[in-house]
């Protein structure tokens, strides 16, 4: 008789679990990608990116859900100096000590990445054939591929001054100094993984033969610092023995002055799902 209960629960237990639907889902999304940190003498604006994935989400009952996803992400952040300039002592190549000098309209600093977004949602969404959903949860990025800083200098000055005979020196080129009207560098830079708190809101429309569309709006909230830089350099610029190119450009976010400084982004968007049940 037990043997016949505990047969029966198991079966009312398996009815009930293969009743909940199933979704899967394929996801494409824009959104606006921006910093949260606020860095001395150094503006940020906001970028353009965007994600594609596939999703799974499981239907606990007709209204609430858990889903994950497993997605790509293209992201930049853009960083502008105005009016950068500089000076700090340095050495020639016959052993005289000068100030390197330098200034600039401008510096500007792209700064590219790439990753596998995986988050992990509960979904709240109510009855109808247009439907209202919202969601919340958190997200892992991990990194792929280089990730790089490209800087740039726009009207750049660069020039040595020699206390010893009270002259500022504007020439030659081979030793960095002169004028550029337009200087661009890339470099590889190190991102760390990337863990952020996910809301979404939006219309999930019924489209029939167990096929659905949503359409919503997203706010994806870095929650952990993205550089992680353990090779600083003292300066913005460095000269090298390269006597074609002696000046070497440096991001922001390798520099020594900005080792305490967090980098934390955040994104707002849209995202097109389209998602059928299984």
């Amino acid at each position: 008789m037990k043997r016949k209960k505990i047969s029966g629960l198991m079966l009312v237990a398996l009815c009930c679990a293969t009743g909940f639907a199933q979704e899967i889902n394929v996801s494409a999304s824009g959104f606006f990608n921006n910093t949260q940190s606020n860095i001395k003498a150094v503006d940020s604006q906001a970028t353009i990116g965007y994600g594609i994935g596939l999703g799974y989400r499981y239907y606990v009952n007709e209204s609430w859900s858990i889903g994950t996803e497993v997605g790509y992400q293209h992201k930049e952040l853009y960083f502008i100096n105005r009016n950068a300039n500089g000076s700090w002592s340095s050495m020639d190549i016959e052993g005289d000590e000068y100030e390197f000098r330098y200034k600039t309209r401008n510096t500007k600093e792209y700064l590219t990445y790439n990753s596998v977004h995986i988050p992990l949602t509960i979904q709240y969404e109510t009855k109808g054939t247009v439907k209202w959903y919202v969601q919340t949860g958190v997200g892992l990025s991990l990194k792929v591929g280089t990730s790089q800083a490209e800087v740039v200098m726009n009207d750049l000055h660069t020039s040595g001054y020699y206390p010893k005979w009270d002259a500022e020196l504007t020439g030659p080129s081979f030793m960095g100094f002169g004028y550029q009207d337009h200087l661009s560098q890339k470099s590889d830079i190190k991102v760390e993984n990337r863990y952020s708190w996910l809301f979404e809101t939006g219309i999930k429309q019924e489209l029939g033969n167990k096929q659905s569309l949503y359409i919503g709006a997203f706010v994806d909230l870095g929650l952990n610092n993205l550089i992680k830089e353990d090779n600083r350099v003292s300066n913005p610029i460095s000269l090298s023995t390269n006597l074609d190119n002696p000046l070497v450009l440096h991001s922001v976010w390798k520099q020594e002055r900005y080792k305490t400084q967090e980098l934390k982004d955040y994104h707002i968007g849209i995202k097109l799902r389209y998602a059928f049940n299984l």
